[in-house]
């Protein structure tokens, strides 16, 4: 009977990973997410900084922001870290995370173009990043969130609310009301569904490792019949 009730509860639990994340799985996707987003973020800023430089050797304002962010990131990396081993909460740690990708890539495509930065690819990752971390809740916020910022960008290339930062790309012509709508919308309608993929894909994984471990217990039950 003791045996039978081990095997119960092996099998409960594998059940319940259809709707909950383990505490060790949730660190592992964070340490991962921390290592991808220091190479992903220094191999973009490196490359884009690398082109300015020959373009123009002069160390300017521009190359200056570009170092600093790499510098920014690498310091956050390590804060992520030192959370990590510090701080219990990890769903806490996954929301300050993503939060603050999702605002360090807002603040990159405003000094870069604001709505026709090319890093505005930057909101989509986020939000695999998130269905990763927290499926289809957090993807879906995360691209509630990124559509807000690429909202706002797009508003401030129409009116320019925002202040300018030195070095920053600036548009030559604001770009007519219609023109920042259409383009706004194409860029939401992209991350929304992106979000609805990857947290679908991420569910999908989710369910058959779930499944696979319920299996797993049934053959090793029929075994030791």
């Amino acid at each position: 009977p003791a045996a039978s009730s081990d095997r119960r509860t092996s099998r409960g639990r594998a059940v319940n990973q259809y709707t909950a994340i383990s505490a060790d799985e949730l660190r592992g996707k964070l340490v991962k997410v921390m290592l991808f987003r220091v190479v992903a973020i220094s191999t973009l800023l490196g490359a884009t900084l690398a082109r300015s430089l020959q373009r123009d050797p002069s160390f300017g304002a521009a190359e200056r922001v570009f170092i600093y962010l790499i510098i920014a990131v690498y310091a956050a990396s390590m804060v992520y870290v030192a959370l990590l081993r510090l701080w219990k909460s990890l769903w806490a740690q996954a929301f300050i995370q993503v939060t603050g990708d999702l605002l360090l890539a807002t603040f990159i495509c405003y000094y870069s173009g604001r709505n026709e930065s090319v890093f505005s690819i930057l909101f989509p990752f986020y939000v695999i990043v998130a269905a990763i971390l927290a499926y289809r809740v957090g993807a879906f916020l995360a691209a509630a969130a990124g559509s807000l910022a690429v909202a706002t960008l797009a508003i401030d290339a129409h009116a320019s609310i925002f202040p300018i930062v030195p070095g920053m790309l600036s548009l030559e012509a604001a770009p007519a009301l219609p023109q920042t709508i259409y383009q706004a919308f194409i860029n939401i309608t992209a991350i929304f569904m992106i979000a609805a993929l990857s947290s679908y894909l991420a569910e999908q994984i989710r369910r058959t490792g779930a499944a696979l471990e319920v299996r797993t217990a049934s053959l090793m039950d029929l075994t030791a019949l």
